[in-house]
């Protein structure tokens, strides 16, 4: 006798067993369908399942083909934040504001590209190797907002990081020295990187509970919040 053979119960002849429910569902086809038919429902007609069976079905190739639908994602919402670079306002405040409503434009304009971007990662998925580049470009125009404030004590334990990461980073350094023309020694460097890690953290947190849906029902919009999120840094890095 095979181990645990005896703990089980004999079979009921009466019983079909779970192969045979399996075998009977699969020979009932829906009124109407010719003999032949497939009367399993197909996957992509049913509502939120459209192409699931497909892209499952596809294994390996499945990364390479949610690399090319997030690879054009940054380009754009760096696009749309690059665009509201080139004209801003001559106040930091102003400017932080214009970058900040360029992203949740983008964003709520391309709901479902942005969370391929910023939703949770795919198992097993790597990243394009360019990604961090292509963050640093988007963030970029912020670094030049940053680096003419001067940070309160609210904010000055992450400008002592930033400043500790740009000594140790030079690609961080670089990313300085490209969007704000300064030097990791400069008294300015970690408060020019500190606001846009803040800001960035600040933005997206509001822009993607938006896009998600989650603040459907609730009596304030978006951007209302965005805008004191965004005041609040600029008052913590005392920008004009």
């Amino acid at each position: 006798m095979r181990s645990g053979q005896g703990l089980r119960s004999a079979p009921d002849p009466g019983r079909r067993t779970a192969q045979e429910e399996r075998r009977g569902r699969r020979s009932i086809r829906p009124p109407g369908s010719p003999p032949g038919a497939d009367p399993r429902p197909d996957q992509g007609d049913r509502p939120g399942t459209a192409g699931r069976g497909r892209r499952l079905r596809r294994g390996p190739h499945t990364h390479r083909q949610g690399d090319r639908a997030v690879r054009p994602g940054p380009d754009d919402i760096t696009g749309a934040i690059r665009h509201a670079a080139a004209d801003l306002p001559d106040s930091p405040t102003a400017a932080l504001h214009r970058l900040a409503d360029a992203c949740l434009d983008w964003a709520t304009a391309e709901p479902h590209r942005y969370l391929l971007i910023q939703g949770n990662p795919v198992p097993g998925y790597a990243a394009p190797p360019d990604t961090v580049r292509r963050a640093r470009a988007g963030m970029g125009p912020f670094v030049k907002v940053f680096a003419t404030g001067r940070p309160t004590d609210a904010v000055q334990s992450v400008v002592d990081e930033m400043t500790v990461w740009l000594r140790q980073d030079e690609t961080a350094a670089d990313w300085l020295r490209e969007y704000a023309g300064l030097t990791p020694g400069d008294p300015n460097a970690g408060c020019a990187l500190a606001g846009p890690v803040l800001a960035w953290s600040h933005l997206h947190g509001i822009v993607h509970l938006e896009v998600s849906g989650q603040y459907t029902g609730m009596g304030h919009h978006a951007r209302t919040l965005l805008r004191a999120q965004m005041n609040t840094l600029a008052g913590a890095f005392r920008l004009s």
